[in-house]
């Protein structure tokens, strides 16, 4: 698997669809369309359902999203870190919460403090956020306070607002907690 095709395939399963993924790319639909079939014919297996305009993950395809999903998981890392010697804070943030509720707040200061970093939010309930931290899909979830699975590290508590973070998830780099108190 090229790195190309793995980023065509994560595109895919994310957007749901090749035309989606395309856009998500900034790549022609039939380019990407290539690149996850060579990578279909390659190790002679499905990993999308092809469903009128959309797309649906196969079993094989289910199971290599979290591989697929880590492998860029670390290239961010690493990248992150290689800019951190530099002394530029940037990097790539996905964060979840169930309410915009205050925090947006925290999202806004914690780009003002780290202007380099690009961040993706997303908003669901907090039994969805959870299961999206566990497959890599979310580097952090804001939930309310509740019984977390043991898989989950408790990253900080603030009023009724509760962080939580992969087990053994490392932060490239520390934020305070005074610069993202709401």
């Amino acid at each position: 698997m090229t790195p190309t095709q793995a980023r065509a395939f994560l595109a895919v399963a994310i957007e749901g669809s090749f035309t989606g993924a395309a856009k998500r790319l900034n790549l022609s639909q039939p380019s990407l369309t290539t690149q996850v079939g060579l990578l279909e014919r390659q190790y002679k297996v499905e990993l999308f359902h092809r469903i009128g305009r959309g797309v649906r993950l196969t079993p094989a395809g289910n199971a290599l999203l979290p591989t697929v999903r880590r492998l860029f998981t670390s290239l961010d890392e690493a990248t992150a870190y290689l800019e951190d010697l530099r002394g530029q804070r940037r990097g790539y943030l996905r964060v979840g919460s169930y309410t915009p509720h205050r925090f947006i707040v925290l999202v806004a200061r914690y780009k003002k403090r780290f202007p380099g970093a690009s961040i993706w939010v997303e908003f669901a309930n907090s039994q969805a956020l959870a299961k999206k931290v566990l497959n890599y899909e979310l580097d952090v979830a804001v939930e309310r306070a509740r019984e977390r699975p043991t898989q989950l590290s408790l990253a900080c508590v603030h009023e009724r607002l509760v962080d939580c973070v992969g087990a053994g998830w490392q932060r490239p780099f520390d934020v305070e907690i005074d610069c993202v108190r709401c």
